[in-house]
């Protein structure tokens, strides 16, 4: 951790929607990403204000692992749920990252960046 705090920077971990929202048979994972929130906050004390901490929480993204496990009636579900009517991109969660770890967002620490489309609104 000393070097680094010497060298400073930004660490994005990744979480997700469902450490804030919770879902059905998913408790271990929702659980999980709910820790890399509070793991987020908690690293963003401790090696503040030379490294800058924190986490991109995707919602509904159009990937293969959404694609194998989802249902079309449980797509349309959640596309319903979400304010832009559509699930996201993995480039959409990629901007996101890269916006938080560049020097745009160097007021940004110990924050979980929610990139779900509106689904959610802590």
């Amino acid at each position: 951790m000393d070097e680094l705090r010497r060298t400073g920077g930004a660490i994005v971990t990744i979480g997700s929607q469902l450490g804030y929202t919770g879902g059905i048979n998913c408790a271990a994972y929702a659980a999980s990403k709910a820790g890399v929130s509070g793991l987020t906050r908690a690293l963003a004390r401790q090696l503040g204000p030379e490294v800058r901490v924190n986490c991109v929480a995707p919602g509904p993204i159009e990937t293969p692992m959404t694609a194998a496990h989802a249902t079309p009636e449980w797509v349309e579900q959640k596309t319903q749920q979400q304010v832009m009517k559509r699930f996201g991109t993995a480039d959409e969660v990629a901007t996101a990252v890269s916006w938080v770890a560049g020097t745009d967002a160097s007021f940004v620490t110990g924050q979980t960046i929610h990139v779900n489309g509106g689904g959610v609104m802590p």
